[in-house]
């Protein structure tokens, strides 16, 4: 009886059942795309910055998390050589710096990375707006957009980094600006130096 009678109901305004039925249909399907597009950005997001900085998978030395510095680095006879012509495996070194350029300085993050077998894993040779992808025994750098802009470099131009070498000694350098890469991660964009 109730059922017959809230049917009733329903249909005895027509436009009111209509318009609520369109609302909810319209709220459930908005929602549906919009969660969609907030996970893909997610992923997307998450994406940028692992294949570009973090990889998926890291192998240190054991320790080396207590003491981050070259001695406790894995040595090249350490690494399995299956890993080593793995192309899904490349090694790369990560420091921090001070990059200067006539009176402007910033912190950068430097990854020094294998060109070629960067280019097959990353792609990051499809990030370069400007210049040319690194060759292997290249001295130069590739510069993010963002810290470009900021150091007010362009191509062609000499980059100075200030950091710490090996032993702990002061360490700095003067490279030639080979390629401008833009990062889908902006905090990628604003430091990164590879």
């Amino acid at each position: 009886m109730f059922v017959k009678l809230a049917w009733r109901n329903l249909w005895r305004n027509k436009r009111r059942t209509i318009i609520s039925i369109s609302s909810v249909a319209f709220a459930v399907l908005f929602s549906a795309v919009i969660s969609s597009f907030q996970k893909g950005t997610w992923d997307h997001m998450i994406d940028n910055v692992v294949r570009y900085y973090l990889g998926y998978i890291q192998v240190h030395q054991k320790g080396f998390w207590d003491d981050k510095t070259l001695e406790n680095t894995m040595a090249l006879e350490d690494i399995p050589a299956e890993a080593l012509n793995d192309p899904n495996i490349i090694p790369r070194i990560e420091s921090f710096a001070l990059a200067s350029s006539g009176d402007i300085t910033k912190g950068v993050l430097v990854i020094g990375v294998d060109p070629e077998r960067e280019r097959s894993l990353s792609s990051l040779d499809e990030r370069v707006v400007e210049g040319r992808y690194l060759n292997a025994g290249d001295q130069g750098v590739m510069l993010a957009e963002g810290l470009a802009e900021h150091l007010k470099l362009k191509l062609g131009d000499t980059l100075i980094m200030i950091s710490q070498g090996y032993q702990g000694q002061n360490a700095a350098g003067a490279y030639p600006i080979e390629a401008i890469i833009k990062f889908g991660a902006p905090d990628l964009n604003k430091q990164l130096v590879v």
